[in-house]
């Protein structure tokens, strides 16, 4: 709860995002946050969040849908996660027009802290990639106004550790 006016704030500039998308003005809506709305960090064994993400989800997430969200990017865990599209928990297996909106962490940069551990996280069905072990950078390359490619690399030595290209109507 309690997101107050940043919610109001959110749902205006989704409001007008996808106005300018129906203009056709802009193709893709990302939005950025600190803390991960789906992180197997964050996760009950069934795989619904857990802690502050269960209020993030409650409070954002038919916002996303509603709005047409392409991707939520956020970092907070320190590790690299992937969603396939999902909405309230439930998956798409595909990147190709989906209807709900991708959920990267990308907190790999580097810590001195470490890497976020999952060894007791849950597997669940909505995510697709999980990194807790390597540093690397995360690169989006639009292609058009219909498809993207997003990559993870690692730091030492530029290797992609995933790849996903999301394609759009």
């Amino acid at each position: 709860g309690g997101f107050g006016d940043q919610l109001k704030w959110l749902q205006a500039t989704l409001a007008t995002a996808a106005a300018l998308r129906t203009a056709g003005k802009v193709s893709w809506i990302f939005v950025a946050g600190h803390r991960p709305v789906y992180s197997r960090a964050s996760a009950n064994a069934d795989g619904t969040p857990s802690g502050s993400a269960t209020a993030l989800q409650t409070a954002v997430e038919a916002l996303f849908v509603q709005y047409g969200v392409d991707i939520y990017f956020c970092g907070h865990e320190h590790s690299v996660e992937v969603s396939w599209p999902v909405y309230n928990n439930t998956a798409v297996q595909s990147y190709n027009q989906p209807p709900y909106p991708v959920y990267v962490v990308t907190g790999a940069a580097g810590c001195d802290e470490g890497h976020t551990s999952y060894d007791s996280a849950p597997q669940t069905s909505w995510n697709r990639f999980t990194d807790g072990t390597n540093y690397g950078l995360s690169v989006m390359n639009i292609q058009d106004a219909n498809t993207l490619t997003w990559t993870f690399r690692r730091a030492t030595d530029g290797a992609t550790l995933d790849t996903f290209t999301l394609t759009r109507k």
